[in-house]
């Protein structure tokens, strides 16, 4: 008799280890590193311009990558996320994108910079894609 209590115990704390917390664990993670370099065809002016972070909506300020199958309904990807905030992605793309047109003498990002005539403040409102239109849009 004892042997066979020994098995059922043995074999109640086998099946207890396999109800463990579930890992869920991201298998790949995306970046943003490329940025609009369209040349424009005006002429350079002096002007400066202080660009600060953007402000991100309460659901973007997460890495989760988001989707919508239904209206107003957002979902994470299970196994898919974003290296950083995507606020923290777009910022620095901003800055070299505004460098690169060669529309202003100046590009600053530094939130101590004074001497700017011009400042870009932002807001990421949205930043998912969208399963509901066909075929499927990032907006």
């Amino acid at each position: 008799m004892q042997v066979f209590a020994k098995r059922i115990v043995i074999s109640g704390l086998l099946l207890l280890t396999g109800c463990g917390p579930v890992n869920n664990l991201a298998t790949s993670e995306y970046n943003l590193t490329t940025f609009s370099a369209r040349h424009y065809t005006s002429k350079p002016h002096t002007a400066s311009i202080l660009v600060t972070q953007p402000d991100a909506a309460a659901a973007l300020q997460t890495d989760q990558m988001l989707y919508m199958k239904k209206p107003f309904q957002l979902e994470p990807f299970a196994k898919n996320v974003w290296v950083s905030q995507p606020a923290e992605m777009i910022y620095p793309l901003m800055v070299q994108s505004l460098q690169a047109s060669g529309y202003f003498s100046t590009v600053a990002s530094s939130p101590y910079n004074q001497g700017a005539m011009y400042r870009l403040d932002t807001q990421l409102l949205d930043f998912k894609q969208n399963f509901i239109k066909y075929p499927s849009v990032f907006e």
